[in-house]
């Protein structure tokens, strides 16, 4: 991700876009806001079997594997 983004992370965009606060996230505890785009330092795993640092809109932070990062970046903003 680093190489070809110049970060390892990625925001989701739309919460800036609409000006939404936590409180007008339709679900802020299931919802991502900010993770980590590359995860191969969680180790030499196959893409599907490594870790991600996930942000969500209540403000915890989980380590999440590859579905948990999926479900969290398709979650409806409102």
């Amino acid at each position: 991700a680093f190489t070809a983004y110049g970060s390892s992370y990625l925001y989701r965009t739309e919460v800036s876009f609409w000006q939404l606060s936590p409180d007008s996230l339709k679900l802020p505890a299931q919802t991502n806001i900010l993770m980590d785009a590359h995860g191969s330092w969680h180790g030499e795993n196959p893409f599907g079997r490594r870790r991600y640092n996930v942000l969500y809109g209540d403000g915890h932070v989980k380590h999440v594997g590859r579905n948990q990062l999926n479900e969290a970046w398709e979650t409806p903003l409102q």
